[in-house]
């Protein structure tokens, strides 16, 4: 079969794997409805520039992802599953990027491995269908990584490396242009000890490294000259501090143990995690002919968990770089196997079925006590008022969302049986069981489970809106009110209060013309939806007036005289003002 062939077949299977449970699922706040809003708002507003959120500027991310879900949006409208489409596109170029480095390295059946488990591993399959950053970020990160060793390879050939030396720089760019520095210290570090390692300081000192900064900063540039342009220094003060606050780790949600990230790897990318760790801990298992590329597979591995580890904020995304690596030296295991090179020993089957049983078991009892309501009284009794009350509104699960754990613990009990009795499967058959795995959680438990964190308040937001309702959030953080409202420029002086003079000339001369601009500068991390109390301290301005707050919500006195409690929404309440009341 032609490559350019092969190359068409991976392109449609991965589409086709990647559909199901795909339509109809809502955008998972924060993160997914934190990018997808900021999109909805640049087709709003027209503003291309920069990312905003409830139209002030937001600093987290440059706006390169933004810019993928644009033409999407453009073209299909703003529906929840068309923001996830711009990453079903990167996991075609992933995957048909896996096959390329296996079949230029010389291995066409190590190409075909790498392009099965880096769609079929399991975590990093979600990923591939979400609204999240991290799967662009990563390829641009390694396919930067894959051109600075193909520099070499062309150096060592006595061949100019200057166009590798280029693309290296513009992936890394692109990169830096989707998430931020970050890009750069990731990349700059995982080269740093290869190249410290084995002696190859002359890729550094090359004449190229020229054109690879050039190349690397044309991007950057290209966006910041017209920021600049148009808002002057403040913007890149703020976002630039803003990013150096973020890598300190000093935000106070999402603090985990400094193993969080080594657990999480293990049990969530099976198989690839088990089946690689000969490759992580042991040099002398490379093969020969391929180079420098192992060193760089782990370097960018430990690289990514020891800094993330060390780093106080932790999110499971934040290692999902480490996936490469690990479906890379995963499909080198099957490979050699395949090739009677080696055996898959003991140790590792064990670790693939400790692995394994654990994640079926947590795909079965998800849906088992939360879904169908099985969890005990006294565990109940046991969790905070907020997630009692998402388990107490949840809506009963079909009986279908235990299928999934079912069948993944029957096979791997097959597998395990078979292997004991000296039969052994042929190891890809793990990665087919994690790919039919997370399609039937996809299609049947992720959608189940939106549907009782998120669907009551999501429902309710958009009833609210075609009533002509004002809402507010109260004591928690979320993207759901704007996004889900459909908040336009006008809403930026209606419902928050405006922080800078430069932002939007719509909201900015509307806001000059009612006198109601506080020109008070960036703040370093705006306070938005979270903490807003214009419902309470302002008037009563009828009976539209609705306020939204998580259940472990505690009102007190001044609250309870001016609003009632109308109905649960899940893990959140909702309460109006009451207009009644004499204030």
């Amino acid at each position: 079969m032609k490559k350019s062939t092969l190359h068409g077949w991976l392109t449609l299977g991965t589409v086709l794997v990647l559909l199901p449970g795909l339509f109809g699922l809502g955008l998972f706040d924060w993160d997914e409805l934190n990018f997808a809003e900021s999109t909805r708002e640049m087709v709003s507003s027209g503003n291309y520039l920069y990312n905003s959120m409830q139209f002030e500027p937001f600093w987290e991310k440059p706006p390169l992802f933004n810019w993928l879900q644009l033409p999407f949006v453009l073209a299909l409208g703003s529906a929840d599953w068309v923001y996830r489409l711009p990453n079903i596109l990167s996991a075609i170029l992933a995957v048909n990027l896996s096959y390329h480095i296996g079949f230029t390295l010389g291995k066409r059946m190590l190409g075909s491995f790498w392009a099965l488990s880096t769609l079929a591993t399991f975590a990093p399959y979600f990923y591939w269908k979400s609204g999240l950053i991290d799967p662009w970020f990563n390829l641009l990160i390694v396919a930067a990584l894959w051109k600075w060793f193909r520099m070499g390879q062309t150096q060592r050939a006595g061949e100019r490396p200057h166009r590798d030396y280029a693309l290296s720089g513009l992936f890394l760019g692109l990169a830096i242009l989707t998430k931020g520095p970050v890009a750069g210290l990731l990349f700059g570090l995982s080269i740093g000890f290869v190249v410290l390692k084995n002696n190859r300081w002359n890729e550094l000192f090359h004449p190229g490294m020229g054109l690879f900064l050039l190349s690397a900063l044309l991007p950057v540039f290209a966006w910041l000259a017209p920021v600049y342009w148009n808002l002057g220094s403040d913007f890149l003060v703020h976002f630039i501090g803003y990013q150096l606050h973020l890598a300190a780790g000093q935000f106070e949600w999402h603090n985990q143990p400094w193993f969080y990230h080594a657990l999480i790897l293990f049990f969530l990318c099976f198989p690839s995690s088990s089946l690689a760790l000969p490759f992580l801990f042991n040099s002398k298992e490379d093969s020969r002919d391929f180079g420098l590329w192992f060193p760089y597979m782990r370097s960018l591995f430990w690289v990514v968990l020891i800094l993330f580890s060390i780093v106080e904020t932790k999110i499971i995304h934040y290692s999902s770089l480490c996936w490469w690596p690990l479906s890379f030296f995963g499909a080198y295991t099957v490979y050699q196997w395949h090739t009677n090179r080696r055996k898959i020993n003991w140790i590792l089957h064990l670790l693939l079925a400790i692995s394994g049983f654990l994640l079926a078991a947590l795909i079965f009892l998800i849906p088992w006590l939360w879904g169908l309501k099985q969890i005990p009284t006294e565990w109940v009794l046991h969790l905070d008022l907020y997630s009692a009350s998402i388990v107490k509104y949840s809506p009963y699960w079909h009986w279908s969302t235990l299928i999934p754990g079912l069948l993944m613990t029957l096979y791997l009990a097959f597998y395990v049986v078979r292997t004991v009795g000296q039969r052994a499967w042929h190891p890809a058959v793990l990665y087919a069981l994690s790919l039919g795995t997370a399609v039937l959680v996809s299609a049947l438990i992720v959608p189940a489970a939106e549907t009782s964190l998120q669907s009551p308040i999501r429902e309710e937001l958009k009833t609210l809106k075609s009533q002509n309702a004002s809402v507010e959030l109260w004591g928690f953080k979320s993207y759901a009110l704007p996004f889900w409202s459909e908040w336009t420029s006008k809403d930026c002086i209606d419902s928050t209060k405006w922080s800078h003079p430069h932002f939007l000339n719509q909201c900015r001369e509307k806001a000059e013309a009612e006198n109601t601009i506080q020109s008070t500068g960036f703040h370093l991390y705006p306070n938005r939806t979270a903490r807003m109390t214009y419902f309470q301290d302002g008037p009563c301005l009828g009976n539209k007036q609705y306020v939204i707050t998580r259940a472990d919500f505690k009102p007190d006195w001044f609250f309870k005289q001016k609003f009632t409690a109308v109905k649960p929404l899940g893990g959140y309440w909702l309460w109006k003002r009451n207009c009644a009341q004499i204030e």
